[in-house]
């Protein structure tokens, strides 16, 4: 009869371990997808800001260019000294002496 209990306890023991591996398992599982899913939206959120972001940056340069064309055609002149004066500059900056 002892035997027979402690064998019951046995089988009673091996199932909860089984059903707690297999509730792990779905654990686990859906742990990684949830993790996917999380992944996945972030990766879709940077590149929505990336695309954004070249817009603005995109807006930003054809209005600065506007604007140099626009000082260019007001005063071309002083423009064309100014980019003189800036190619010296550089030239100076980029040269190995």
């Amino acid at each position: 009869m002892a035997d027979k209990s402690i064998e019951q306890d046995y089988e009673a023991i091996k199932s909860d371990v089984a059903q707690l591996r297999s509730d792990i398992a779905d654990l686990l599982k859906n742990a990684q997808d949830s993790g996917k899913e999380s992944i996945h939206k972030t990766q879709e959120d940077v590149v929505e800001k990336l695309k954004d972001s070249s817009e603005k940056v995109s807006r930003q340069a054809q209005e600065i260019g506007g604007r140099l064309v626009q000082q260019h055609e007001e005063k071309p002149l002083m423009f064309m000294i100014g980019a003189f004066l800036m190619g010296i500059v550089l030239g100076r900056i980029f040269s190995n002496k």
